[in-house]
């Protein structure tokens, strides 16, 4: 496959599906073993074919490869890569899960930055979610990113903003595994008096979820 592929490559070096070809070239190396080949052939895919598709997803498929390398310096670097795909190649869906990925490092790596919005220091990891959630509201890495921004905001005491989150995690997610409606009516009653939203939000908590049976009881209480 190689060899046909490197042959494609060589007659053909105007064709429009080149890219294609390094990018299995890359895929071929990564399944042998050979991680370096790998990396060094989706680096000449992003040089070389810079703002194609194929090039997002050699971006992406770099900062994997990158990741999986030991060592924080590694992560580190593919926090970068990752945050090159989600600027460069924003209208892709290579961006969503870039910017993912790139939450979940700073997450481990326990990473802060200080956000204009709130004007404090926060985890990283509040402006990679928000980021994610503003640009690609319904896809499905935003599901779990509106649930970690809004614990994130709770952590931060931006009791109105996580309510509000976890508001639109339900608006956008209806069947979402998280107990969405359930944490905004608690924020709306216990951290923001406010009735009106509190029952409107346990009103919406589904009958599947476990805080159901709970939320009716906060509900008979708040209507009596």
């Amino acid at each position: 496959a190689l060899e046909d592929l490197e042959a494609f490559i060589e007659t053909y070096p105007d064709s429009p599906l080149l890219p294609d070809a390094y990018l299995l070239i890359a895929h071929i190396h990564r399944q042998e073993g050979r991680t370096e080949e790998a990396m060094a052939t989706l680096v000449e895919v992003n040089s070389r074919f810079e703002g194609a598709p194929q090039a997002a997803e050699g971006l992406f498929t770099l900062g994997q490869l990158t990741l999986a390398g030991k060592g924080r310096e590694r992560k580190l670097a593919a926090r970068e890569i990752f945050a090159e795909v989600a600027e460069g190649y924003p209208r892709t869906t290579w961006a969503p899960q870039a910017l993912a990925a790139k939450a979940s490092i700073e997450n481990d790596e326990k990473l802060r930055a200080q956000d204009p919005e709130l004007d404090a220091s926060v985890p990283a990891a509040l402006l990679s979610y928000r980021d994610l959630v503003n640009r690609y509201p319904t896809v499905e890495q935003a599901e779990s990113a509106y649930w970690n921004l809004g614990k994130m905001y709770q952590a931060a005491k931006s009791f109105e903003r996580a309510a509000q989150t976890f508001s639109d995690l339900g608006t956008r997610f209806p069947q979402t595994r998280y107990d969405a409606w359930w944490e905004a009516g608690e924020l709306y009653q216990e951290k923001l008096d406010d009735t009106e939203r509190a029952i409107a939000a346990f009103q919406k908590v589904p009958s599947r979820s476990p805080r159901h049976d709970a939320a009716q009881k906060r509900l008979r209480r708040l209507q009596d």
